[in-house]
């Protein structure tokens, strides 16, 4: 994928070809790598569809491999006419018009309902917790188990996204309920909060992590990023879409769900001190 970016940037400098940006003084990115597989940002045009298309055929001669254009799809922004996509998608050779539902676990869109475009981690939860019903488990064992697996179903998507109130509130209860009912059918009597659960031993819970916690601290890994490597590519794009005329994160007037569960986090961490 070196000589792939090599060519790719050489290209960008000789064909008058440019990437995309996503703040007016943000960085351009022309591509994306990732284990095998390549994004490629373009404005939406014959010109550039045809620098592309070289570009890819000469890296397949070059490499001896041909790219599986079954597999591959092209996404346009919603301002792109539809003749316009389908003279691209015919001259890249690529079928498949749209973008994947999901890309490495998350959702690729999302769309106006929230609840529709997460909903799959609570598909997941409800499937696990059936498949786990017709065993006997015991406490210790229905708690490694909301543990190791239930809470940590969530955790990709929550360390990207943040997530609305009624979907950690319907994760947490869909963990509740297993631990006081691992039948998924029977609705078991609640002795305690949920949130009693998920303090320290030390404090009488057992450990567990509330949804929301776990959201806004992963979350605050990506703050942590912007603030501590501000050259990197991530600090650059971010900042110049929602924060561009200040300095801190906590000085943003973005509405961006990011950026309020970042704002959330650092109002939780001064209201604990």
């Amino acid at each position: 994928m070196e000589g792939f970016n090599f060519m790719m940037h050489r290209m960008l400098s000789s064909n008058n070809c440019r990437g995309i940006k996503l703040g007016r003084h943000g960085p351009e990115i022309a591509s994306l790598f990732f284990a095998d597989d390549v994004m490629l940002f373009s404005k939406a045009d014959l010109h550039h569809a045809s620098c592309f298309n070289d570009l890819l055929k000469q890296f397949e001669r070059i490499n001896g491999q041909q790219i599986n254009t079954n597999k591959s799809s092209i996404f346009f922004s919603q301002g792109t006419p539809r003749r316009m996509q389908n003279q691209i998608g015919e001259k890249l050779n690529i079928p498949h018009i749209g973008g994947h539902d999901r890309y490495l676990g998350l959702p690729s869109l999302i769309n106006k309902s929230k609840k529709e475009t997460f909903d799959f981690i609570l598909s997941q939860i409800r499937g696990k917790m059936e498949s786990w019903s017709s065993q006997f488990l015991s406490r210790a064992g229905e708690t490694t188990l909301i543990k190791s697996v239930l809470a940590t179903i969530a955790n990709y998507t929550v360390s990207c996204f943040y997530i609305s109130d009624s979907l950690y509130h319907q994760i947490d209860n869909l963990c509740s309920n297993f631990w006081w009912s691992s039948n998924p059918q029977l609705k078991g009597i609640h002795w305690a909060k949920w949130s009693q659960l998920c303090t320290e031993f030390m404090n009488g819970g057992l450990g567990f992590k509330e949804c929301r916690r776990m959201n806004l601290e992963l979350l605050a890994k990506i703050g942590w990023r912007i603030l501590a490597q501000p050259a990197s590519l991530l600090s650059r794009t971010l900042k110049s879409k929602y924060f561009n005329d200040s300095s801190t994160l906590s000085q943003s007037r973005s509405k961006d769900k990011l950026f309020m569960g970042l704002e959330e986090y650092f109002e939780r961490s001064k209201s604990s001190k």
